[in-house]
């Protein structure tokens, strides 16, 4: 039996955790990736306490290799995602070559951004 291939897009809480689970829940059945800018995961909560400096900035990130075992991590920038074919363009590197990644089910798990200001207003991106 073929795995179903997941791709999460997103290394924030939402695609830490959704990773986490699906491979909790099947790590025979899915191959998962987990695709982010970024190669670690910032504990956002920390954050005053690293600006008090109260604890240190390392205190506060983790690399997400080490928080999601036996996933796949790719650092890429997303620059496409084209439904009908099921497919997801990044970039990534130096070359910053597009490659199509084909998957089976996607989790788009991006950071959302609440204007403090403005409760009303959710910035997603």
């Amino acid at each position: 039996m073929e795995k179903k291939k997941i791709l999460v897009i997103g290394g924030g809480f939402g695609g830490v955790f959704a990773a986490k689970e699906l491979a909790r829940r099947g790590r025979d059945e899915f191959d998962i990736e987990l695709i982010n800018n970024n190669n670690y995961f910032v504990f956002q909560p920390l954050l005053p306490e690293v600006a008090a400096a109260t604890i240190h900035s390392s205190d506060a990130v983790a690399p997400l290799r080490l928080l999601l075992r036996g996933i796949q991590i790719r650092q890429a920038d997303v620059m496409g995602i084209d439904f009908d074919k099921k497919t997801v363009t990044v970039v990534q590197g130096f070359r910053r070559v597009p490659v199509d990644l084909p998957y089976d089910e996607l989790v788009i798990a991006l950071r959302i951004q609440r204007d403090v200001f403005r409760p009303d207003v959710v910035l997603v991106g």
